[in-house]
Parts: C-alpha cells; sequence; structure tokens
C-alpha cells in the first residue's frame, strides 16, 4: 500500500507538472482549418462578377532548429578537473565532465575494451602491434615476481625472461583548441608525471608495471611491461595526452597549484573550458564551448555551440525541471533508483526516455568461514550456505527494490560477460528444498521455537593457512542464528536485508540485523569488522568489470594479522581449484585459455563446497534524456553514459 501511495503522489505531481507546460507547447501543432469566404471583383467594362471560392488552409510550422545549447543536469559537482597524472581523483562526475574536452583513448564498452576516436586501431597480438619479446634480466632490474604477483629489483644471475611490448598509434589530425597538434609526446609526458613519486596518482599499478613508455615518432608510442608481467589488458596501457607544448618542465605541485589546470584544462575534444562563453559559477553550473580547433570539425560535430552541466542535488528538482524542459539530460548519479515507476510513465507520456542498464557494481551476502574471533563458524557448513541460498528469494528482491529492472546474479560473474559460464548452477528459490537440505544435515527444530538447532552436525572445510581439508564439528543445540551486518542509511541495503531476514525465518533460520556506519564497518582492521572477519554474515557491494573479479576469493588473499591484513578476501574460503583457475585466467594472453579457466572458477565457487557468498543482483544505472536526443549510449562497463559526447544530437522535428 506505501508504494502504491508513494507512485499515486509521483504520478499526481508529474501530471501537474505537465498540465503547467502544456500552457507553452514545445511543438506547434498541425492544424487543418476549412474556410469559406466570398470574393467580390468589380469589371469595368461589363459586369460586376460574384463568385465563391473554398479555400483549405493547414498551418503547417516551421522545422524546429536544434536547439543551439545542451543541457545536462547532475546531482554533484566535482571539486577539481585536474589531470588524473598529478593527484586529481577519478570522481564519475568529474570524468563525466572531462569527456567534454578528452575523446576517450580506449573505450571499455561492454565488457571488452574498443579503441577510442583518438586512436588507429587497438594493438593484438594477432595484428602484431603487440608481442612477446625475450628480455635478458640482470641484477638490479625491476621484474614481476610470479610468486607473488608483485614488482621486486631482481637480484640474481643474468637470465631471460618475457615481456610485452605493445606500439599504439594516434591519428593524424588531432589539435590542441590552440592549434598546436597534439603528438604522442602529449602522452609521454602523462606517463611521465604520473610515474614520479611526487604525482599522488590513486595507483601506482600501470607505473610500477611499465619498464617503457616512450614516444618513436609524432603518432606513435611504444609501451613495455616489465619482464615477467603478462598483461591480458596489454591493449589499455596508453596514456591519455595532456598539452606538453604548456607543461614540459612544470612539476605536479606547481601543475596542482594552478587554478588554470584544476578548472580548466585544455581540450582536445569537442568543447572548451578557455574559449570566450566558457564560465564555472560554483554550486550552479558549468559550461563548455565549441571548440575553435575541434579535429573532428568536418563531420559536423559537435552539434551543439555549448554545453551546459547544471548540478542540482536534489532528484525531485532534477526530474521537475527535464519535464519543463530546463535539462536535456539526467546523469546516473541522480540518485533515480527509487524514481522507476514514475520515469516509465513518464516516458509511455512521451516526456522522457530513461535508461536502466545493469551496472558493474554487484551486491552479495557473504558467509564467514573462518571468524576472526571466537564466535561459531557456521558458515563452514557447506550444506548451510547452500540451503540459504535456495531459501532466498532473489527474483522478489529484485522485483521489489529494483522494479525488476535488473537480474539475479548467478556467481560473480553477469551473464553479458563473455566469460559467464552458462552451466554455473542456478539455485532457484526452493523453500522446501531448502528445508529438506537442513533437515537431512542434521538442523531440526526440536523445542518449536522456529529456529533450528544443530544435532550431529560436521562440516568439512578448507583451512586456507594449510590448504588442508579439516572437519568442523558443531556442538549439539548450537542455534541456526545469525548476524547480518551492512552498512546504516543505505536504504536499499535495508529494503534487502529485511527481505533476507523474512525469507530465512520461513526456513528455520534466524537472521538478526545489525547496521553500522561505513566508517566502522569498512573500517581498517583489526577493528573493523569485515576485514577483521569478525562477522557471521556480511551485505555489501563489489565491482566488477571487462575483467572479473577472480582474485577476490583466493586462498592467498584472506586478510589476516599474519599477513598485515592484506588480501581482500574476507569470506576466509579457500578452495585450490579456484585458486589455480583464477590466477591462470589472470595472467594468460590466450582468450580461449582465460575462458576455459574463467568457466573452471565458476565452477568452483558454485558447486560442492562452493557458495563463499550468495550472489543477489546487479546495481542500475539509471538516466533520463529528451525522447528525440540521439547518439546518447548508457552501458554496463563504461562507467559515464557521457563517453561519446562529441556525438550527440537532438533530431529536428517537423
Amino acid at each position: 500500500m506505501r508504494k502504491f501511495a508513494l507512485l499515486v503522489i509521483a504520478l499526481i505531481v508529474l501530471s501537474a507538472i505537465v498540465a503547467a507546460c502544456a500552457q507553452q507547447p514545445a511543438t506547434p501543432q498541425t492544424t487543418t482549418v476549412e474556410v469559406t469566404r466570398v470574393v467580390e471583383v468589380s469589371k469595368e467594362v461589363t459586369k460586376v462578377v460574384t463568385e465563391k471560392v473554398q479555400v483549405v488552409v493547414t498551418a503547417t510550422p516551421a522545422p524546429v532548429e536544434t536547439p543551439k545549447q545542451l543541457i545536462i543536469c547532475m546531482a554533484q559537482e566535482p571539486d577539481t578537473l585536474l589531470y588524473d597524472v598529478v593527484g586529481g581523483t577519478s570522481a564519475l562526475v568529474k570524468t563525466a565532465i572531462l569527456y567534454s574536452v578528452n575523446d576517450p583513448v580506449v573505450t571499455n564498452l561492454t565488457y571488452d575494451y574498443q579503441a577510442g576516436p583518438v586512436l588507429e586501431k587497438l594493438p593484438t597480438l594477432k595484428d602484431g602491434d603487440a608481442e612477446v619479446i625475450d628480455v635478458e634480466v640482470t641484477e638490479g632490474m625491476q621484474v614481476l615476481d610470479p610468486a607473488s604477483g608483485e614488482v621486486i629489483t631482481y637480484t640474481g644471475q643474468p637470465t631471460s625472461m618475457q615481456a610485452i611490448k605493445v606500439t599504439f598509434k594516434f591519428k593524424d589530425g588531432l589539435t590542441w583548441e590552440d592549434g598546436e597538434p597534439l603528438t604522442a609526446q602529449d602522452s609521454v609526458l602523462a606517463y611521465e608525471l604520473g610515474k614520479r613519486p611526487d604525482s599522488q596518482v590513486a595507483s601506482r599499478f600501470a607505473y610500477d608495471r611499465t619498464a617503457s613508455y616512450e614516444a618513436t615518432d609524432d603518432h606513435t608510442v611504444v609501451w613495455t611491461g616489465v619482464p615477467g608481467f603478462m598483461d591480458p589488458t596489454y591493449n589499455t596501457n596508453v596514456w591519455t595526452p595532456v598539452p606538453s607544448h604548456e607543461l614540459e618542465g612544470m612539476t605536479p605541485d606547481q601543475i596542482r597549484n594552478d587554478e588554470k589546470f584544476s578548472r580548466s584544462p585544455m581540450s582536445y575534444g569537442s568543447y572548451s573550458l578557455r574559449a570566450q562563453g566558457a564560465e564555472w559559477v560554483a554550486g550552479d553550473h558549468l559550461t563548455a564551448v565549441k571548440n575553435p580547433n575541434y579535429w573532428r570539425a568536418d563531420q559536423g560535430l559537435p552539434a551543439f555551440d555549448a554545453v551546459t552541466f547544471k548540478f542540482i542535488p536534489d532528484t525531485n528538482q532534477l526530474l521537475a525541471q527535464m519535464l519543463a524542459g530546463e535539462c536535456d539530460i539526467i546523469t546516473q548519479d541522480g540518485a533515480l533508483e527509487n524514481q522507476a515507476p514514475f520515469l516509465k510513465q513518464a516516458e509511455e507520456q512521451g516526456l522522457v526516455k530513461p535508461y536502466f542498464v545493469t551496472g558493474t557494481v554487484w551486491e552479495h551476502i557473504d558467509f564467514q568461514v573462518d571468524p576472526g574471533d571466537q564466535r561459531p563458524a557456521l558458515g563452514r557448513c557447506f550444506p548451510v550456505r547452500q540451503a540459504m541460498t535456495m531459501g532466498t528469494d532473489r527474483q522478489s528482491i529484485v522485483d521489489q527494490v529494483l522494479y525488476g529492472e535488473s537480474k539475479v546474479l548467478n556467481t560473480f560473474i553477469p551473464e553479458e560477460h563473455p566469460f559467464y559460464n552458462p552451466d554455473v548452477p542456478k539455485y532457484e528459490f526452493d523453500v522446501e528444498g531448502a528445508k529438506k537440505l537442513l533437515e537431512e544435515s542434521g538442523w531440526t527444530d526440536s523445542d518449536g521455537d522456529g529456529i533450528r538447532e544443530a544435532r550431529g552436525v560436521s562440516c568439512d572445510w578448507v583451512n586456507w593457512r594449510t590448504k588442508e581439508t579439516e572437519t568442523y564439528q558443531v556442538p549439539d543445540g548450537t542455534k541456526l542464528s545469525f548476524t547480518l551486518n551492512t552498512t546504516a542509511g543505505n536504504k536499499l541495503r535495508e529494503q534487502v536485508t529485511q527481505i533476507f531476514q523474512a525469507n530465512m525465518k520461513e526456513i528455520g533460520v534466524e537472521v538478526n540485523l545489525e547496521y553500522l556506519p561505513a566508517g566502522v564497518y569498512f573500517g581498517d582492521p583489526p577493528d573493523g569488522p569485515l576485514f577483521s572477519r569478525k562477522y557471521d554474515l556480511a551485505e555489501f557491494a563489489w565491482l566488477t568489470g571487462v575483467e572479473p573479479g577472480g582474485d577476490l576469493y583466493q586462498c592467498t588473499g584472506v586478510p589476516d594479522e599474519s599477513n598485515g591484513w592484506s588480501g581482500q578476501n574476507n569470506t576466509s574460503w579457500c578452495s585450490l581449484a579456484f585458486d589455480e583457475a583464477s590466477k591462470t585466467a589472470l595472467s594468460s594472453l590466450d582468450e580461449a585459455v582465460r575462458k576455459e579457466n574463467w568457466y573452471k572458477s565458476q565452477d568452483a565457487l558454485e558447486s560442492d563446497q562452493g557458495l563463499p557468498f550468495i550472489p543477489m543482483f546487479q546495481r542500475l544505472k539509471i538516466a533520463a534524456t529528451r525522447p528525440d536526443l540521439t547518439g546518447f549510449v548508457m552501458d554496463p562497463t563504461q562507467n559515464s553514459e557521457l563517453w561519446n559526447l562529441a556525438e550527440f544530437k537532438i533530431e529536428a522535428t517537423q
């Protein structure tokens, strides 16, 4: 009833706004008017002729011109537009706005990589512009240690190791907005700034694994990885250019302290933050104007003279302004999750075009196999994990919480991914099957209180420290009771966990809910419960992408005091079969080998003795546009929906 009431209220608001907008229609109506008139014509010589003429007049309005300005409404405002290579944040809203001044070098659409518009092509081993080479390694060189996966300084005798060498070619004719040519050296300078110890980059992973990055001519850069680094994503190791004719000789600190670079970086993209008419009014809007020297101008790009990013933190205001014609796009940061019914109704009336796309953030409920404190280790019992997965009505959760717009996950890789294993066990919702499984494994409700207790229950599990299988004897009378932790103040997770709690009650499992501040929940060990492994059940999200996160569940990744709390396998689950398959998949350059081993890793996770987590669903990316906007592509793995902003157009209507 509550949901229905909210929907009715939303639709009443929508109707009111539409009625108000209807007083000034944006598109003239075509009408047919029949007119009958009498025309008297006087003839001097002979007679007066009276004629009756019937005229049909059709009022045809002039074509509606494409607006000169595109208005993009966002809930958040970036604090800086500073280059990432000198410590600028990589916030989504910043990335989105920077697509107005930077065409992407590499895109990652639909779980794959593509050459962005500024590259000739994406290099491949097959085409020969990427190759595996032999390198003579001597003492003091940086190499990748195959055991740890970390970069180390080589101390042994001279030997030969393999490395990857990749050649990238930028297109001819690329220019900066001041007319200077964009060259390969601009990309090299970006790398050189980022690798400096004072760069403050968010991650040094790529820099540490790069042996060299050099320009061989004005359009060509060559990346060579450190020996031993067999990177399956080798063809993404290219840096977004920065204007070397402007930044050459400057330190990262000098760049950071110059407002010109943090508020109006130089453009080689479709719009400019420096040309006349560009402005950034803090707390209100940012306007970029058409780049006068854009390299694709002869293709009619961009279609607009300017693009304005309006910052509107209130979701209701975002929707109201779109319906009033004051926003052409609402970006995904607008918190539209609870507005799905409203958006669908508006779409039916032809007012907006909503986009619902399953993204790379996926929610899950983790079991704890080896607690970091003295609590009962009920998560060690595979039949319990299996029954609780079967007893969770995940489709109902998707329907209620995400209005049916997402999908139930079967494993850590989504169905759309090319490495998804279609034969992985699905664990359909089956209350009676879950009850039977618990009964057969020794969990019964002997006192009739609705909560099962252990009677002769023993569970086999793999100890992540020794890699040996051990047997855990559950003391008789132990209640099948868990405390589930998640973040406080997150409405979606509150809804999910409450439905899960009710599902578990149906099969005789008690679940107590405990909501913790995010800073506490995700806090550093040994205090933070999640990564010090001091929990029964944990609900949160991981981020996937083109590359599956197979290292999340490796035996060597269990955070513990003994390893300085390093690693992300908070479940403590361990499978040698999974480790072998995922490590092979993460390091092989052969696509067929990678696919085979990602299949094997999913089998290990979801089959016998697996299920360290209940895969729930993918979070939604939701955006909305005016119905006549073309070129807009919302994609699961391309983080921002503005990645091809230069190609957006509004179709003129008659």
